[in-house]
Order: structure tokens, then sequence, then C-alpha cells
């Protein structure tokens, strides 16, 4: 009988499939789903091979990494944000369905964002904040401001760095643009994440080998060191400010 050595228990178990092995040769079988008809035409194996499913996280040393939606992206930043949450944008609109009712009312000229609406991020900043786990975030930007990085600064980066959040603004260069939207979490764990031609999430992906994250934990240590703190930045472009104060 061939020994079982990881059983598949979890409550997802697509996400630990069954191993069991050794076989003769020393190499191991893999318990996954079956792969649908049209993948296996596309894949043309030969008649001595099969094809299973499995998760990114079991070959991740092959250079298969992981993709997350957007809601995964919020558990895994609550998850490896327990310091310091570094996040890059480089994007001049985001499609976002959490901003679609106050950037409305933002172009329409009226006086305030929704408190109610914004009351439960900001409370997590500062929840955040006072147990000390820092939020910081550079936005890499073009002038003119477009209307939306002006809704942002306006209704976004002035409560959010009320409520403590660290903001920088920096210029977007051709190469920043390149590298786009990432996030590291506490100095270590890099997340892409990726935008469709409207600003709209597309998933993120987690960059797991140290060798490849490198790069990304330079650029935010580098950008952070030469960015322009937002107070700053906000009061020194008055030309984007609405005549009618946030309040």
């Amino acid at each position: 009988m061939i020994a079982v050595l990881r059983d598949g228990l979890c409550p997802n178990t697509l996400d630990c499939p069954e191993i069991r092995g050794p076989l003769d040769d020393g190499r191991v079988i893999v318990r996954g789903d079956k792969p649908d008809a049209a993948v296996l035409a596309e894949l043309n194996l030969p008649d001595h091979e099969s094809a299973v499913i499995v998760p990114p996280s079991l070959v991740r040393g092959a250079g298969v990494r992981d993709v997350l939606t957007l809601e995964q992206l919020g558990e895994f930043v609550a998850q490896h944000h327990t310091r310091d949450l570094f996040r890059l944008e480089t994007l001049s609109f985001y499609n976002a369905v959490s901003d679609a009712d106050d950037l409305s009312r933002y172009l329409r000229g009226e006086p305030t964002p929704s408190a109610e609406a914004k009351r439960p991020w900001l409370d997590r900043i500062r929840a955040d904040v006072a147990s000390g786990r820092a939020w910081r975030r550079i936005h890499a930007v073009t002038q003119p401001l477009s209307d939306y990085i002006r809704y942002e600064c306006e209704w976004g980066y002035v409560p959010n760095s009320a409520a403590g959040e660290q903001v920088c603004i920096a210029e977007l260069t051709p190469a920043l643009a390149h590298v786009g939207d990432f996030f590291v979490l506490d100095e270590s764990h890099v997340v892409r994440s990726r935008y469709d031609e409207t600003g709209r999430f597309v998933d993120a992906e987690v960059i797991g080998d140290s060798a490849s994250a490198a790069p990304f934990l330079a650029i935010a240590e580098l950008l952070w060191n030469q960015a322009t703190d937002f107070s700053t930045w906000w009061e020194a472009h008055p030309r984007y400010h609405r005549d009618t104060p946030v309040a």
C-alpha cells in the first residue's frame, strides 16, 4: 500500500491535495481534480501521461505564484499586516465599486463625502495605527491631475491622513508605470495588483520568492525616502482644491 504523506483534510481540499508515496523511484503521487476535456485536448499529452489540477502553493518553487481575488487580497493583507503596510498606486483612475457614490457626489460639487460610508474605513486606520500597525501609501501622479485623483486627494487622503495613514505623492515616471501597483507587508510580503484598461481590479499576484521580491522592496524604500508628504504637497497645489472645503 502506498503511504499517505498528506491526507488532504482541510476546509478546502483544493488547497491541500492528498499526496502519497514515495514510489520505488522516489517520486510521489498527487491527487487532484481532473482537467476538462478541452484543457486535456490543448495539453495533447502522450498516452502514458495524465494531468491533475493542484493549487499554486504546491509548486511555488517552480515559479508558479499565488493569484488572489479582491476578497482574497483583503484577507492576505489583514493576515500579514502586523507592523507595516506600504502601498504604491500608479493609476489616474480606479474603477472601484466602493468609490462610485462618493465620486459622483464629488463631481456634482457636493460639500462632503458620505460620513457613514467612510467611517468604517477611517476607524480601521485609527485602530491599526493605535495598535502599532503603520499604514503608508505613495500615489505616483502626473499633472494636471485627473478628476479622480483630485477626488482621492480631497475626499480620501485628507481624512485618511487625519486618521493616521502616512500618505505621500511622487512623480509618475515611465519606469514606475511599468512596475505598477504593489503592496509590501511587514517589509517582506510583496503583492502586485493588476488592473484592466478601465482601472478595474483584475487580480493580485503574491511574489513569494525573495529574489523576485527584492526589487519591489528596494523601490518601496527608495520612493518613500524621495516622495513628498501629502499635506505639504497638497498645500503647495491649491489649484486642485475645490472652492468648498471638505469637512
